[in-house]
Protein backbone atom coordinates (compact mmCIF):
# COMPACT_ATOMS: atom_id res chain seq x y z
CA UNK A 1 0.00 0.00 0.00
CA UNK A 2 3.07 2.38 0.80
CA UNK A 3 4.00 2.51 -2.98
CA UNK A 4 0.51 2.92 -4.40
CA UNK A 5 0.17 5.55 -2.07
CA UNK A 6 3.24 7.23 -2.66
CA UNK A 7 3.06 6.63 -6.59
CA UNK A 8 -0.63 8.85 -6.14
CA UNK A 9 0.82 11.43 -4.13
CA UNK A 10 3.93 11.60 -6.31
CA UNK A 11 3.17 10.60 -9.61
CA UNK A 12 5.30 13.43 -11.63
CA UNK A 13 8.30 12.41 -9.76
CA UNK A 14 7.14 8.63 -10.21
CA UNK A 15 6.26 9.23 -13.94
CA UNK A 16 9.76 10.67 -14.63
CA UNK A 17 11.51 7.58 -13.36
CA UNK A 18 13.07 5.34 -16.15
CA UNK A 19 11.12 2.34 -14.90
CA UNK A 20 8.35 3.72 -12.64
CA UNK A 21 7.12 -0.15 -11.87
CA UNK A 22 10.37 -1.51 -10.86
CA UNK A 23 11.08 0.96 -8.49
CA UNK A 24 7.44 1.00 -6.59
CA UNK A 25 8.18 -2.75 -6.26
CA UNK A 26 11.01 -2.37 -4.65
CA UNK A 27 9.32 0.60 -2.61
CA UNK A 28 6.50 -2.28 -1.61
CA UNK A 29 8.89 -5.01 -1.19
CA UNK A 30 10.91 -2.47 1.65
CA UNK A 31 7.47 -1.51 3.31
CA UNK A 32 6.83 -5.61 3.37
CA UNK A 33 10.21 -6.08 4.99
CA UNK A 34 9.59 -3.42 7.43
CA UNK A 35 6.49 -5.23 8.80
CA UNK A 36 7.00 -8.96 8.23
CA UNK A 37 7.41 -10.84 11.54
CA UNK A 38 10.21 -12.64 11.40
CA UNK A 39 9.97 -16.42 12.61
CA UNK A 40 13.35 -17.56 13.34
CA UNK A 41 13.25 -21.68 14.36
CA UNK A 42 14.03 -21.97 18.15
CA UNK A 43 16.24 -25.16 18.35
CA UNK A 44 15.50 -27.47 21.55
CA UNK A 45 18.73 -28.46 22.07
CA UNK A 46 18.75 -31.81 23.84
CA UNK A 47 21.52 -31.13 26.39
CA UNK A 48 21.26 -28.03 27.35
CA UNK A 49 23.93 -26.94 29.97
CA UNK A 50 24.57 -23.09 30.70
CA UNK A 51 27.60 -23.90 33.05
CA UNK A 52 31.13 -23.67 31.08
CA UNK A 53 33.62 -26.29 31.34
CA UNK A 54 37.31 -24.82 31.73
CA UNK A 55 39.00 -25.42 28.41
CA UNK A 56 42.15 -24.94 27.13
CA UNK A 57 42.75 -20.91 26.58
CA UNK A 58 44.55 -21.39 22.83
CA UNK A 59 40.96 -22.43 22.26
CA UNK A 60 39.36 -19.05 21.68
CA UNK A 61 41.73 -17.57 18.89
CA UNK A 62 42.19 -20.74 17.23
CA UNK A 63 38.02 -21.60 16.96
CA UNK A 64 38.45 -17.79 15.32
CA UNK A 65 40.47 -19.00 12.64
CA UNK A 66 37.88 -21.45 11.44
CA UNK A 67 35.63 -20.19 8.77
CA UNK A 68 32.69 -18.76 10.34
CA UNK A 69 30.08 -22.36 9.70
CA UNK A 70 32.65 -24.73 10.85
CA UNK A 71 33.24 -22.31 14.34
CA UNK A 72 29.15 -22.36 14.67
CA UNK A 73 28.68 -26.08 14.32
CA UNK A 74 32.04 -27.12 16.30
CA UNK A 75 31.02 -24.80 18.95
CA UNK A 76 27.15 -26.00 19.24
CA UNK A 77 28.49 -29.64 18.66
CA UNK A 78 31.03 -30.14 21.22
CA UNK A 79 30.47 -26.92 23.30
CA UNK A 80 26.51 -27.09 23.43
CA UNK A 81 25.81 -30.73 23.09
CA UNK A 82 23.84 -30.62 20.32
CA UNK A 83 22.73 -33.32 17.96
CA UNK A 84 23.45 -32.58 14.74
CA UNK A 85 20.34 -32.68 13.62
CA UNK A 86 19.43 -30.05 15.85
CA UNK A 87 22.17 -27.93 14.27
CA UNK A 88 21.26 -28.88 10.92
CA UNK A 89 17.39 -27.53 11.46
CA UNK A 90 18.68 -24.09 13.16
CA UNK A 91 21.41 -23.76 10.75
CA UNK A 92 19.46 -24.57 7.34
CA UNK A 93 21.59 -26.72 6.25
CA UNK A 94 21.42 -30.26 6.14
CA UNK A 95 23.36 -33.11 8.40
CA UNK A 96 25.24 -34.48 6.18
CA UNK A 97 27.14 -30.73 5.53
CA UNK A 98 27.08 -30.47 9.62
CA UNK A 99 29.02 -33.52 9.84
CA UNK A 100 31.53 -32.53 6.94
CA UNK A 101 31.75 -29.30 8.71
CA UNK A 102 32.20 -30.77 12.20
CA UNK A 103 34.89 -32.98 10.87
CA UNK A 104 36.80 -29.99 8.93
CA UNK A 105 36.59 -27.78 11.54
CA UNK A 106 38.00 -30.94 14.24
CA UNK A 107 40.85 -31.40 11.94
CA UNK A 108 41.73 -27.58 11.83
CA UNK A 109 41.66 -26.98 15.19
CA UNK A 110 44.04 -30.07 15.78
CA UNK A 111 46.46 -28.85 13.56
CA UNK A 112 46.17 -25.10 15.23
CA UNK A 113 46.64 -26.52 17.98
CA UNK A 114 48.63 -29.04 17.56
CA UNK A 115 46.83 -31.94 20.07
CA UNK A 116 45.38 -34.94 18.92
CA UNK A 117 42.61 -34.84 21.43
CA UNK A 118 40.19 -31.63 20.38
CA UNK A 119 37.01 -32.61 20.34
CA UNK A 120 37.44 -36.19 21.85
Amino acid sequence: MDALSWAWENWPKAQVLSNPTAYLYRVGQSAHRRFAVRQDPEPQPSNWNADFPEFDPALVPSLRGLPEQQRAVVVLVIGYQWRQSEVAETMGISPSTVHAHLERGLNRLREIMGSAHVGD
